[in-house]
């Protein structure tokens, strides 16, 4: 994708650049209610506009940060769209492009390896798992806005308090293990859905090509039987994958609620114990703290179900390998001139194993048509 459209690639690292902006400018905003001097730690910019917003009375201070808070969310809303446009075109394309290069892929491989192939699963690989991949990356696409963002909330804790930041990024380390179980289970359930899905198109395109061989010999009731196993399996696995991916904001949330505990507990001995600045400056941290927590929850949900998606991927890219494959052979002698004919001699063909014709001699005069049954 980046190959081809270098230019919306770079478009949406910029827009999420803007959303970051945006979002630290509407916390900064916020913080200036709760503490006055906490912008005087941040570079000059930003201590000028604490110094001249700080000097205006209440009333005024409150109605400027109101307007400013909606300019910027209003500013922030119309990047977002941007943001959406740009990447719902990368989706498409990427779907696009890689069932384009399945259908060469298709066109240009051998007859004994189609042969050694079932029907049912290249058309699930083309028509479906091709799809996965453009979920992947409108999750990813999702992320790259939250990741910008975090990083500019952790700008702002950073100043705040870069001891109880570094506290605070320890305990989330340590809470995110908790969801290593998780990740693993949802890329099981994923593999064993995805595998009984490709059986379960075998069956099923084995049950409409041949319905009128089923109804002859009375085979409705074994086909049905079958079926509805593969059916059942299938969905047990989409259950076990979407209860994977369920847990992860419960888990996160408890995991966040205790990591946010103890980081109250460090604060009262970190922070300065001057009682006018000690509970605006902590009410500013944990306010960071707690918008920060989103974007971090959203990445480890897209890392969950990205896991999920990895298998179908996985035979995507397997089925467009090429090193495992044999293809059809181009010739490497260029055709300058045809005048007369064109002889075969001593020629053998076949499709697979075995030949079908054998030491065949023959001449095709120009203008001639020949058919060989």
């Amino acid at each position: 994708l980046f190959k081809r459209y270098p230019h919306w690639c770079i478009a949406t690292i910029m827009l999420s650049a803007l959303v970051a902006l945006c979002e630290g400018l509407s916390m900064v905003l916020v913080i200036t209610l709760v503490d006055k001097g906490a912008l005087s730690k941040f570079p000059y910019l930003f201590d000028v506009f604490g110094r001249w917003i700080n000097n205006a009375v209440p009333a005024e201070k409150i109605r400027w940060i109101v307007i400013l808070l909606i300019g910027v969310t209003l500013f922030k809303g119309a990047v977002l769209y941007l943001y959406n446009r740009v990447t719902t075109f990368m989706q498409i394309e990427a779907i696009k492009l890689f069932r384009l290069k399945c259908l060469n892929q298709l066109l240009s491989l051998s007859m004994k390896y189609l042969r050694d192939q079932k029907i049912s699963d290249l058309f699930t690989i083309i028509t479906n798992n091709t799809k996965w991949v453009g979920s992947i990356i409108s999750i990813a696409n999702s992320v790259i806005p939250k990741i910008c963002s975090g990083l500019a909330l952790l700008f702002i804790l950073i100043n705040l308090s870069w001891q109880l930041t570094l506290a605070s990024f320890v305990l989330l380390a340590v809470s995110s293990l908790a969801l290593h179980y998780v990740s693993k289970e949802s890329q099981l359930s994923g593999d064993q859905s995805n595998t009984e899905l490709l059986k379960l198109s075998e069956i099923l395109m084995s049950l409409i090509q041949g319905m009128k061989e089923i109804r002859l010999f009375n085979k409705e009731k074994q086909f049905y039987g079958d079926t509805e196993k593969l059916i059942q399996r299938q969905g047990e696995a989409g259950y076990r994958n979407a209860m994977a991916n369920a847990l992860v904001r419960p888990i996160f949330e408890v995991a966040t609620v205790v990591c946010l505990g103890a980081i109250l507990c460090l604060a009262s001995v970190i922070l300065p114990k001057d009682n006018l600045n000690f509970a605006p400056k902590l009410l500013s941290f944990m306010i960071i703290l707690f918008k920060m927590v989103m974007p971090v929850a959203s990445i480890n949900q897209a890392r969950i179900q990205i896991a999920g998606m990895f298998p179908p991927v996985t035979k995507l890219f397997d089925f467009l390998e090429r090193y495992d494959k044999d293809y059809i052979p181009n010739g490497s002698n260029i055709l300058k001139s045809f005048n007369q004919s064109i002889r075969f001699e001593n020629v053998s063909f076949k499709y697979y194993k075995d030949e079908v014709l054998q030491d065949i001699c023959l001449t095709i005069p120009k203008g001639s048509k020949i058919g060989i049954v």
